[in-house]
């Protein structure tokens, strides 16, 4: 696309850049209408699943890893920790509509999901100890943090002679 424009445009004329991108822009927007007005997404098949919201804090003594995942019961979720690795993971099954049932829109998402998030070696140590809570859709994960040294601490060398 970059060689199209270069090879048409003068590299000082900013209007025909903007109304290239502007046509570009356009287009994209025609395939989306086109293709969700059917109830298909244009990337269908290429990715068979979702990608939940995520946020990452520190609270108390705690990171915490909050996911929405709406439709989801705790039963269709997996959390598992191996090699520093946190994987959170799980599926949605797409709803079953009558074969006469034109889409308009489709935006509920369907299918399965995999997120994973390193630990650093504190949070390894007390793997035992994560835990989660699932409510009204939201998944809170929570990693216990080891509590850090607010002064340093002086180390006593001891001598060999």
């Amino acid at each position: 696309m970059t060689d199209l424009l270069k090879l048409f445009a003068d590299k000082n004329d900013i209007t025909f850049t903007k109304q290239f991108n502007a046509m570009l822009e356009g287009m994209g927007l025609l395939v989306d209408h086109h293709f969700s007005a059917q109830g298909i997404s244009p990337l269908e098949g290429l990715y068979d699943g979702f990608v939940p919201a995520t946020d990452i804090y520190i609270e108390e003594d705690n990171r915490v890893i909050e996911m929405e995942v709406p439709g989801l019961g705790k039963d269709d979720v997996t959390i598992s920790v191996l090699n520093g690795m946190l994987k959170i993971s799980g599926e949605k099954e797409r709803t079953e509509r009558k074969e006469t049932t034109q889409n308009i829109s489709c935006e509920i998402v369907s299918g399965r999901f995999e997120r994973q998030f390193s630990l650093d070696s504190s949070e390894i140590e007390s793997a035992d100890k994560i835990f989660a809570i699932f409510k009204n859709g939201i998944l809170k994960v929570y990693i216990p943090i080891a509590k850090r040294e607010k002064e340093p601490r002086n180390i006593d060398i001891v001598s060999e002679e």
